[in-house]
């Protein structure tokens, strides 16, 4: 960069990371937001921490934890693709 007369580039991607709680959604609405006119490619994850349910194999309670967890995730990441979709 010289003297500082570097133009300022926008970013073209985000990550947004979400775990589907009203607070996430409104920090993923704001990203959303703020880069829609700048045509930015929008990401999503959503992390489960599986290590806390013990190795293989588990039991079925376990799994069935794992499953809820799964499609938590994969609401929370759908509301950030709708809403990116729409901006």
């Amino acid at each position: 960069m010289e003297g500082g007369n570097e133009k300022f580039k926008p970013q073209r991607k985000i990550l947004i990371a979400t775990d589907g709680s009203e607070a996430s959604e409104k920090a993923a609405d704001f990203g959303i937001e703020t880069l829609r006119f700048e045509g930015a490619k929008v990401y999503a994850v959503y992390v489960i921490d599986t290590g806390s349910y013990g190795s293989v194999p588990i039991d079925e309670k376990k799994f069935k934890k794992i499953e809820q967890l799964e499609e938590i995730g994969h609401k929370a990441t759908s509301y950030v693709e709708e809403k990116a979709k729409a901006a």
